[in-house]
């Protein structure tokens, strides 16, 4: 009886990174690999990199030489996902050993990849980075484009962003947004509820913006309606932006969704958040100003935070004493 191939995958970064890596996995397992937790056993050695900011870069780094350097010589060890999107070439020249490199925007070829890695040895590690790949690919070969973790699930409903913000690489790395279709969405929402699945969160790298590139207006607020009509037994979970609720085109849709309640405990929430972030900004040009002995500064800053922003008190045996709350954006339940 012929062994099964085996996979070990590493997925780093956030839940957008588990959802590629689990799409992944299930293409391997069509083909007919079996994932295992112990990578001395696996043919196939995988990493879905973060590339977002510098500690998750050298926390890719790091796993990759760990795997490297177990590596045995009939092991291949692909880098992929966002680091390798952005970095390329690179990512194989600090890390010896990798054998295969993939972009995040054709997760999808992953099979292919590995395929064209076991045909024989490969001096020479494989590039998978191609350059007419400007978006994330909207190939998805039928993958379900969901993380389950017990009875939730996170659900990505678009990937990329269109705003050009100086400090952010998402645009480099995943390219311009591409929303997923509706009815693929409320497809795989059915298919996750069978399943058992009872929470959905919706993700995505701009989520407020999904639909803008399908000619959609107001497509998110038209997104959770059709969920609420499709799946109403399923709890949808939104960890929205500000720039949703800021939308008033979208306020007769939202207020049709979602709890009244919790809609306006969200606009207080931005509302306090707003006032702390100016604060803090007068708080920061106040400290840069001042200049003195450690011991009369810890007393200086106790002041200026109490007076800024009133959410600390002096204390003569502990130094500055925290009496905040740390505010949490809240979720928002749909109604349904």
């Amino acid at each position: 009886m012929k062994k099964s191939q085996t996979f070990h995958l590493v997925s780093l970064g956030c839940a957008k990174n588990t959802v590629d890596s689990d799409s992944m996995a299930q293409l391997l397992m069509r083909d007919g690999y079996r994932g295992t937790e112990i990578p001395e056993e696996a043919d196939v050695l995988i990493v879905n990199t973060c590339g977002f900011i510098g500690p998750a870069k050298d926390e890719s780094i790091e796993v990759l030489h760990e795997l490297a350097e177990i590596k045995k010589g009939n092991q291949i060890l692909i880098a992929a996902g966002c680091l390798t999107q952005r970095y390329g070439m690179e990512v194989a020249r600090k890390v010896p050993g990798v054998d295969g490199v993939l972009g995040t925007r054709r997760w999808m070829d992953i099979v292919q990849v590995v395929r064209e890695l076991r045909k024989g040895p490969h001096p020479e590690p494989l590039y998978h980075l191609p350059d007419e790949a400007a978006t994330v690919g909207t190939d998805e070969q039928n993958a379900l484009r969901a993380s389950v973790a017990g009875a939730s699930a996170y659900l990505k409903v678009a990937d990329g962003c269109r705003r050009p913000c100086a400090f952010c690489a998402i645009p480099l790395i995943k390219g311009t947004a591409v929303s997923r279709p509706v009815e693929t969405i409320i497809d795989e929402a059915r298919r996750l509820r069978d399943s058992g699945v009872r929470e959905l969160i919706l993700i995505a790298q701009d989520t407020t913006d999904y639909g803008h590139d399908l000619g959609m207006k107001d497509g998110l607020a038209i997104l959770l309606e059709k969920l609420t009509e499709t799946v109403p037994d399923m709890e949808k979970d939104l960890y929205i932006e500000e720039a949703l609720l800021n939308a008033r085109e979208n306020a007769d849709i939202l207020q049709g969704i979602i709890d009244p309640g919790e809609l306006e405990r969200y606009y207080q929430y931005l509302k306090d958040y707003r006032e702390i972030s100016r604060k803090m900004e007068e708080l920061l040009q106040a400290i840069n100003s001042y200049r003195d002995t450690a011991y009369q500064f810890s007393f200086k800053l106790a002041e200026l935070l109490e007076e800024h922003i009133g959410m600390v008190s002096p204390s003569l045996d502990s130094g500055i004493q925290l009496s905040h709350k740390r505010m949490e954006s809240p979720r928002l339940r749909v109604v349904g």
